[in-house]
């Protein structure tokens, strides 16, 4: 999700299976969706149909966890951190 959320510019919520490597990075329904069955996805893509304003909401907050966990000024902190240990 995060990756994807900074690619895209966040003007797309994000959509997920429930069992991967994401569920750690995203709150259901709050920065993303996460499915874990066909029902799942037909109930999240007809409340995103028929609620754009909910789909901005997920995507921005989507971007916001996003540079908050990948961002350019966290990575190089933690660079910076793990190198500081190193030397």
């Amino acid at each position: 999700m995060p990756v994807v959320a900074l690619r895209r510019g966040a003007r797309l919520p994000a959509i997920d299976m429930r069992y991967s490597e994401n569920n750690g990075l995203v709150e259901d329904g709050v920065t993303s969706f996460l499915l874990a069955t066909p029902a799942e996805a037909h109930d999240v893509f007809r409340r995103l149909f028929e609620d754009r304003a909910l789909g901005r909401a997920v995507a921005a907050a989507s971007r916001v966890r996003a540079e908050a966990v990948l961002g350019r000024q966290t990575i190089s902190a933690q660079w910076s951190a793990l190198l500081g240990r190193l030397t």
